[in-house]
């Protein structure tokens, strides 16, 4: 019990804090909450170094959702509003889009460069031509063919 909750505290202290996340973003508090964001970001990485349980690609995935979970934000308190006519009418305002869309570009960009950046580039190659089987017969002894190509890699053949 004591090994899950070492293994798995910096995870529960990182839920716990997106949940305190919500409630400041409930009061209308989003500079303090991109604060605590980053606050509840540090002591996940601290407590995952301080239990060995730190690995690279968990913190990158934690800190570009936690960009993407900002953007989102921002776009919605800042860059859409409710209209009132027409009724359930939406406007988008470039102040709110624009930096959103920026700060979304900015944090899936390592994601996708981490996925398939690090992939060796393999040289196309050239499609391997199938030769015809065709079994000729010597002239100088009708007793035996000879071996094609696939017939020697195959290892059913006798030797003489």
């Amino acid at each position: 019990m004591l090994i899950t909750l070492k293994n798995n505290l910096h995870w529960i202290i990182f839920a716990l804090g997106l949940i305190f996340y919500c409630v400041l973003l409930s009061n209308a508090m989003l500079s303090w909450s991109i604060v605590w964001l980053l606050f509840i970001i540090y002591t996940w990485l601290i407590i995952s170094v301080i239990f060995q349980n730190y690995l690279f690609k968990h913190f990158l995935y934690i800190l570009c959702f936690s960009g993407i979970w900002v953007s989102l934000t921002w776009l919605f308190i800042k860059g859409i509003e409710e209209v009132p006519l027409p009724r359930g009418a939406f406007l988008f305002k470039a102040e709110g889009v624009v930096p959103s869309i920026i700060l979304f570009m900015l944090f899936t960009i390592p994601l996708i460069v981490y996925h398939f950046g690090f992939e060796k580039q393999r040289a196309p190659q050239k499609p391997i031509e199938k030769i015809p089987i065709t079994k000729k017969k010597s002239k100088k002894n009708n007793d035996w063919e000879e071996a094609s190509i696939e017939d020697i890699e195959s290892g059913n053949f006798e030797i003489i």
